[in-house]
């Protein structure tokens, strides 16, 4: 990040200083802009200037570059610590504090803003120990970090609610959405408590070109007329990012002959003012030329979008060592594209000089290279594994285990000369990679490779790199991977006589649901994983929603594909749902739109719905078929007007996390979602307000029915969201399923300690002894519909009934399954259960005798869960 050029930006330097300097003024100040506009020019000049005057107390300079400035979790306890540095009164109570809370910092940011800046500055304030000038603290590029609304969201109630008094914040951000709800949720309060707002996007053209001018004619006096300076400056528009750029591009060659051949260049193929992609299309002609080989162009590209992609900021021999090329190739591209980019002298990687440049590689339609991110990270995830294939025993030949690391001579040393950097950026990365990328046979089959031969040397290579604790969540991802992306979609028609499966192995299939037969050949079409399908109310027809980017409309008697593809998405279709009159289809996408179809013409019916800042993750119609509901990863519900496509109300704001699922209750008059936040809220459909707390209570995931890995059951008021008694324990590992009894009085659960248990749904008691006969976890549990039996299903691959009474074993377990049994149900009548297991079959089977039962077969991928519709089946 650069500093203000000398004379440039006054105004706004100038008015910052004196909000800064007013003890009754607003207590924070919000510079709001359009990319490339100087925000981070004006936060560095300030920082500058307040460090100066001794009143820099903190800052935060948020980066996507960057892994650390661009957690959202690090941003509080940063700041608490820059505050401690700068104050040895704020630091003595802080350390107090810390005594009493020492993992604060593992801790949500609500609880961080009050642990560490609200009871410590408080605390000063009460015993009038606060004799400093009015501290500043600085909060850069505020959209660069992902999430950030989390930590924002506490810190500016904080604000608002003058709970930090005498303490100034600066922020500084793009014009974001979630971000400017909180800026101005205190608008209503009194003047310093308010944030203040300067629009840098809004100032006037000719106050911005002033300084513009300022700038370039100091940077390119010997080698640009007075004429072509305002040619420039006039395409430069409010962008002070484009002239940087041209400045540097001009000036990346040393003779003064060539400078004027470039900037002479620019002027002329230029006409649209601020057309910042149309400047860096000149730059990467530049950088990758038509005059080279075929091999060299795709060469520079290969190390382009590497440098775009990687988690974190490498040097020019990492990247050649990742891509197999010689390193000085590239930093020839690095040196061609020295506009753009620049290599750090602190630790020789490769950063971007603005946020704007990596956009316009990933995002331009115009580059002639499309950017796939899936497929960028598919492939860093293979040459992570291969990489990784250098790991060994004693990797860096310690001379014993039984001597600690910090006493070994010159283990840094060894660090360095045995891993790396290429392999230690594979270490710790190749999860981010692996999680992004959309998995196919040959990354899984890597993935078991890596972990099964240098599993333990990898942990051994983390110790050494003292980054040991991030392999548990490292874990996590492959369990997400592996469980997560098999099977994705399964619905069952209307009046339940089959179902329709979506898969990763890019089909679509349709069973007899009594029978257990496919009925058609697989639906093939679609070029990568189907995520989601749907049949039409009337059982006609499917929809199908796919990574491909495409909507598909299937006839679901036939198998065959009813017209074209429904094309539009710019990314993968997470969610598809028919309107309940079959007339119209929803989809929503990881391209932040939700669009609205015909179903018999495949055209799409107005414009895509804008308003989400992240990717979509489910969508449904309400009952009525007037509005649709959309869940997002920007952590937002949003109600949608299906006539018109307007966005009805604000969004509703709540979740912590990504909104994964969304649904209508049946008489459309509220509205639940599910969040990765561990909680399921419930909204007034046509006020958007919350109607009850939300339902959480878990350490971990809550599911369908709360059961959880914490090893708990608990009961909910459904109205009322609120916990019924205390949890019931008893179970030693955790609660893979549980259910209700149809008379309501009893629950079952069936647990990773290989029992099932039944409890007293009003009391919370067990009742009798666990039902043991279980070789392995039981992963579903059911009751039958008259209450007397129940049935599991078990990783030992074998489904039991039992005497809901008695808890005896009815008759012998039920075998046929190969591999671990998932998802169990009973039929309505009792007289039938329904297994699926992830050996790729699904079982329906006679509840009375144990004959072998009917097997749907077919599939590549594997089932984590089935269920029947109301209909047929319970």
């Amino acid at each position: 990040r650069r500093f203000c050029h000398a004379g440039t930006r006054a105004r706004i330097l100038e008015e910052i200083q004196k909000w800064a300097s007013d003890p009754n003024g607003p207590s924070g100040y919000w510079i709001c802009g359009m990319a490339g506009t100087g925000k981070s020019t004006i936060a560095m000049s300030t920082c500058q200037s307040f460090d100066v005057k001794g009143t820099l107390a903190a800052s935060f300079f948020c980066s996507r570059q960057i892994p650390g400035c661009r957690e959202y979790r690090l941003i509080i306890p940063t700041l608490a610590y820059q505050l401690a540095c700068y104050s040895r009164r704020f630091a003595f109570v802080l350390k107090d504090i810390l005594s009493r809370y020492p993992d604060i910092a593992s801790k949500k940011p609500d609880e961080q803003v009050h642990r560490l800046l609200i009871d410590p500055w408080q605390k000063l304030m009460q015993n009038n120990q606060i004799n400093m000038k009015l501290p500043v603290v600085v909060m850069d590029a505020l959209d660069e970090c992902e999430g950030v609304e989390v930590a924002l969201s506490p810190l500016t109630d904080a604000i608002q609610s003058n709970k930090l008094p005498k303490m100034k914040f600066l922020f500084t951000s793009r014009p974001k959405h979630a971000i400017e709800q909180l800026m101005h949720s205190g608008s209503s309060l009194g003047e310093i408590t308010k944030v203040k707002e300067f629009i840098l996007h809004q100032v006037e053209e000719t106050e911005v070109q002033e300084d513009i001018h300022t700038y370039v004619e100091s940077e390119l006096n010997n080698i640009a007329t007075e004429v072509e300076l305002q040619n420039m400056i006039r395409l430069c528009g409010k962008l002070f990012i484009y002239a940087a750029t041209v400045v540097k591009f001009v000036k990346n060659v040393q003779e003064l002959t060539w400078q004027k051949r470039r900037f002479a260049k620019l002027l002329g193929q230029n006409e649209k003012p601020a057309d910042l992609e149309h400047l860096y299309m000149q730059v990467m002609q530049d950088a990758i030329s038509n005059d080279l080989e075929p091999s060299e162009q795709e060469q520079g590209w290969k190390i382009l979008h590497t440098i775009v992609t990687v988690s974190k900021p490498l040097s020019c021999k990492a990247i050649a060592e990742l891509l197999s090329l010689e390193e000085d190739i590239v930093e020839g591209l690095i040196a061609r594209l020295h506009a753009v980019c620049y290599i750090s002298k602190v630790n020789q990687a490769i950063y971007t000089f603005h946020s704007s440049f990596p956009e316009f590689i990933t995002s331009s339609q115009s580059i002639g290279r499309p950017y796939d991110w899936t497929a960028h990270h598919l492939q860093l995830s293979l040459i992570c594994f291969q990489q990784l294939e250098k790991l060994r025993f004693n990797l860096c030949d310690l001379p014993s285990s039984f001597i600690p690391d910090a006493e070994v001579e010159g283990l840094n040393r060894k660090i360095r000369e045995n891993i790396g950097e290429t392999v230690e950026y594979c270490c710790q990365s190749w999860s981010h990679h692996i999680k992004i990328a959309e998995p196919q046979n040959k990354l899984m089959q890597d993935l078991k490779t890596f972990l099964q031969k240098k599993g333990v040397f990898w942990i051994e290579a983390m110790s050494l790199l003292k980054a040991l604790g991030r392999c548990g969540e490292m874990l996590e991802v492959v369990l997400q991977v592996c469980c997560t992306n098999a099977l994705n979609s399964v619905v069952y028609s209307s009046d339940g006589t089959r179902i329709a499966c979506g898969s990763d192995d890019r089909t679509v299939r349709i069973w007899d649901a009594t029978t257990g037969t496919q009925i058609v050949d697989p639906l093939c079409g679609h070029d990568d994983c189907v995520q989601s399908v749907a049949f039409s109310p009337d059982g006609t027809r499917i929809v199908s929603g796919s990574l491909d980017r495409t909507v598909r409309i299937w006839d679901a008697i036939t198998g065959t594909q009813i017209g074209d593809f429904l094309h539009g998405h710019n990314d993968s279709v997470w969610s598809v749902a028919f309107s309940p009159d079959g007339t119209r289809i929803v989809s929503g996408s990881r391209d932040r739109t939700v669009r609205i179809w015909d179903a018999t013409t495949g055209t799409q019916i107005g414009d895509p719905l804008h308003g989400h800042d992240e990717a979509i993750w489910s969508v449904a119609f309400s009952p009525d078929g007037t509005r649709i509901v959309s869940g997002s990863s920007d952590r937002t519900v949003r109600i949608w007007d299906a006539t018109t496509g307007t966005q009805i109300g604000d969004p509703l704001h709540g979740h912590d996390d990504s909104v994964r699922s969304v649904a209508y209750s049946p008489d459309g008059t509220r509205i639940v979602s599910g969040s990765l936040d561990d909680t399921v809220r419930i909204w007034d459909a046509t006020t958007g307000t919350q109607i009850v707390d939300p339902l959480h209570g878990h350490d971990d995931c809550v599911q369908i029915v709360s059961g959880s890995l914490d090893r708990t059951v608990r009961i909910w008021d459904a109205n009322t969201g609120t916990q019924i008694g205390s949890p019931l324990h008893g179970h030693d590992y955790s609660v893979r399923s549980v259910a209700f009894s149809p008379d309501g009085t009893r629950i079952v659960s069936g647990s990773s300690d290989k029992t099932v248990r039944i409890w007293d749904a009003t009391t919370g008691t067990q009742i009798g002894d666990p039902l043991h006969g279980h070789d392995d976890s039981v992963q579903s549990v059911a009751y039958s519909p008259d209450g007397t039996r129940i049935v599991s299903g078990s990783s030992d691959r074998t489904v039991r009934i039992w005497d809901a009474t008695t808890g005896t074993q009815i008759g012998d377990p039920l075998h046929g399954h190969n591999h671990s049994v998932q998802s169990i149900a009973f039929s309505l009548d009792g007289t039938r259960n329904m297994s699926a297991s992830v050996d790729d079959q699904v079982s329906i089977q006679h509840a009375s005798n144990n004959s072998s039962p009917p097997m749907f077969h077919g599939r590549s991928s594997q089932f984590y869960s089935s269920f029947y519709s109301d209909s047929v089946y319970s």
